[in-house]
């Protein structure tokens, strides 16, 4: 059974999507649509297509504050992005402008996805490189979403 809460926060997630028509400034795009919607045991997947979005919209406007982090990967591009928000079990996938929303029902399967992911991307990229005065190169590392 799906409890209130992870349904209230898929919800929420899913309103957030479709606001994507409102910040979008192509009008010929088409709109976010609505692809798929299942559930099961393990948790709620939801899947939409906008034709006028870049993953920049869910990196300024997923609330850090209210759990979602950026999931660093190799692939990462203006058309390629994830995000996990551990507190509310959620991961938000963007592909060339297939987005998945996932909510997990509970905290072990959201591990599990989390580790299959780590398996699947490998180490994550450097977050950022630096070079001192000397010539030295250092990268800089986030840490992933883990639990």
């Amino acid at each position: 059974m799906i409890s209130s809460q992870c349904l209230s926060a898929h919800i929420l997630v899913e309103e957030f999507i479709r606001e994507l028509d409102e910040c979008s400034l192509d009008y010929d795009a088409s709109p976010v649509e609505l692809v798929s919607h299942t559930s099961n045991d393990k948790l709620i997947t939801s899947t939409f297509f906008s034709g006028a979005c870049e993953r920049y919209y869910f990196d300024f406007n997923l609330d850090l504050q209210k759990g979602w982090h950026q999931y660093d990967t190799s692939s990462d591009a203006w058309y390629f992005g994830i995000w996990v928000n551990l507190s509310t079990l959620q991961i938000i996938e963007f592909a060339e402008g297939d987005i998945v929303l996932r909510t997990y029902l509970n905290k072990e399967d959201m591990k599990n996805a989390l580790a299959k992911m780590n398996k699947h991307y490998g180490s994550p990229p450097p977050a950022f490189t630096t070079i001192s005065n000397d010539g030295t190169i250092c990268h800089h590392y986030e840490e992933r979403p883990s639990m």
